[in-house]
């Protein structure tokens, strides 16, 4: 366990019980378990930094385990996607389903246009 002084307005004292995980790379934001000022210690996420050799805190907000558990399923299902987001990928099965007999089209004189979705005659009729 670790005692840091934090100097805000006045003088805070937390402790961190755990660290949980960083959460990128250089290491400036932080999932803890901390208590502030000797109240009973909460999961919280921090902007943070070191400084000699100790592990200094930031603003951050404390997260319930209902809050940490709701804030999971929503990214799980996909809760961020926003309908005017980029598609992940092309469904070729509805693009095939939608262009049966293409095939026997193409063989009638037509050619297609954008892959095989669009068709026009070869000979310019319709």
């Amino acid at each position: 366990m670790q005692n840091v002084t934090m100097k805000t307005k006045k003088t805070i004292e937390c402790s961190i019980e755990r660290v949980y995980m960083f959460l990128n790379p250089e290491h400036s934001k932080v999932f803890v378990r901390v208590s502030w000022d000797g109240r009973p210690a909460k999961d919280e996420l921090r902007t943070c930094w070191e400084k000699d050799g100790q592990l200094m805190l930031g603003k951050g907000i404390a997260l319930s385990m209902d809050e940490i558990a709701d804030l999971h399923n929503f990214i799980m299902d996909g809760g961020m996607a926003e309908e005017d987001d980029e598609p992940d990928g092309v469904d070729f099965s509805a693009i095939f389903e939608s262009s049966k007999g293409i095939m026997d089209k193409r063989r009638d004189g037509y050619r297609t246009d954008n892959g095989f979705i669009v068709l026009t005659r070869k000979d310019g009729e319709n």
